[in-house]
């Protein structure tokens, strides 16, 4: 006598794509909303931005030629050059925070502790990791332990870009362990 197939794997498999299809049909267009609803925002910011900006040059000019004098064409460049000059896309939303681990860690203008601190970093405080890692680690000792980490760009509130000792940021706010006061 021959066998016959059962059709419940056939069920079970096609129950499974339907399902998966189901989920996809309702996550896409969440997705997409969400993106769009941040990208609206960005484009709301930043026409605030230059209306303002606008503004504040109208009244300037306005002030200049009432105190005698054309200023329009200098007005003008000047409105372009401010426009140009600010961001079209969000800064920092887009980029992954990080917390400073280490009280008083230096920013620093290029990956090596002989390089320009750019500012002094307090304990807990957000960075934007602006996805640059340097290809060398260097060992430092940190008073009660030695690490070996490389070098992390990234962007601090104020909008200040540097490099930061790895060991000195972390994902979560935690202090540092090891580190000699």
């Amino acid at each position: 006598m021959a066998k016959q197939k059962s059709i419940v794997p056939g069920i079970e498999i096609l129950i499974i794509i339907v399902f998966l299809f189901s989920f996809l049909i309702w996550a896409v267009p969440k997705c997409a909303a969400t993106k769009n609803k941040r990208q609206k925002e960005e484009e709301i910011k930043r026409e605030t931005v230059e209306d303002e900006t606008d503004k504040i040059l109208d009244s300037i000019a306005a002030n200049l030629v009432t105190a005698g004098g054309s200023v329009a064409g200098l007005v003008d460049s000047t409105k372009k050059a401010i426009k140009q000059k600010l961001p079209t896309a969000p800064a920092a939303t887009n980029r992954s925070v990080l917390y400073i681990t280490i009280d008083n860690l230096k920013l620093r203008k290029s990956p090596h502790l002989d390089s320009v601190v750019v500012a002094t970093l307090p304990l807990f405080e957000e960075v934007y990791f602006l996805d640059e890692v340097t290809d060398f680690t260097q060992q430092i000792s940190l008073g009660y332990e030695i690490t070996e980490e490389p070098w992390v760009k990234v962007r601090t509130k104020k909008g200040k870009d540097g490099w930061v000792y790895g060991a000195g940021i972390h994902y979560y706010k935690k202090k540092r362990t090891g580190v000699l006061e």
